[in-house]
């Protein structure tokens, strides 16, 4: 039977028992109408989980005891890191929750040349609360384990500095003419990949030089032009399957 999933602080477990008040609280009691003796999985959002089973209910508390541990998946054989191009509206979001299902380990806005909304430093940190709750909310439906690192930088440049010692480098560009089976072998497992999306204007021809300069191969997704939040998912999806993410985990 499948469990359902509250993300908790490992801190909140203390002597095998634990606590859901809030919104988990109001989910379990109100919506789920899981009452004592129902089995529920607790989740840290690091890679940690938990079977427990409730004990007691209230009208906005519910706790609960440990049953046991639940053994962590295998670590992810490469590192995935998003950098997507400020996009208008709620693409963003849209970007996050699929990235998040896709298992990326780290998503990071950050504004090109053409990237239209340039939203000051409250509205970004407004936005930047929002991703985490989608991300978080997409980890309990896809059963994922770990929260992506959610960031926002100024510009290319910070992007360029921030994975200047990675291994492997992707950015997608229209211009290219680079399939993704030419992209360069990684040379160790669990090693970081940085995969950077355009905006809706796509990158400029001196943001591609520039990020080619600086260790970046330059690929194509083929003829057809794709939506800015379309190409987000495209990439991912592309370049973890050429390194072997989309595979079965294999057993120990």
């Amino acid at each position: 039977m499948t469990l359902r999933r509250f993300q908790i602080h490992p801190a909140s477990i203390e002597n095998g028992a634990c606590c859901l008040e809030g919104q988990n609280a109001a989910h379990l009691i109100h919506v789920l109408r899981l009452g004592p003796k129902s089995r529920v999985e607790l989740f840290d959002g690091k890679g940690s989980a938990w079977e427990a089973e409730v004990a007691a209910v209230s009208k906005d508390r519910a706790d609960l005891v440990i049953i046991r541990p639940i053994p962590k998946p295998p670590p992810a054989a490469t590192r995935l890191a998003l950098y997507q191009s400020y996009l208008k509206d709620r693409k963003m979001d849209q970007v996050i929750r699929q990235a998040t299902e896709l298992g990326a380990w780290k998503v990071c806005a950050f504004f090109s040349q053409r990237a239209v909304p340039r939203p000051n430093a409250a509205k970004t940190a407004k936005r930047k609360e929002r991703w985490e709750k989608i991300a978080a909310e997409t980890l309990k439906q896809c059963r994922g384990g770990r929260m992506p690192q959610l960031d926002v930088l100024p510009d290319l440049n910070e992007v360029l500095q921030e994975t200047a010692q990675w291994p492997v480098k992707v950015m997608f560009w229209e211009k290219a003419d680079t399939p993704v089976s030419a992209l360069p072998w990684l040379p160790e497992i669990g090693g970081h990949v940085a995969v950077a999306v355009g905006p809706e204007g796509g990158f400029s021809d001196q943001e591609a030089k520039t990020a080619r300069d600086r260790g970046f191969v330059l690929v194509s997704m083929g003829r057809n032009i794709l939506r800015a939040d379309t190409a987000a998912v495209a990439a991912l999806t592309l370049v973890q399957y050429f390194y072997g993410a989309l595979e079965p985990p294999i057993s120990a």
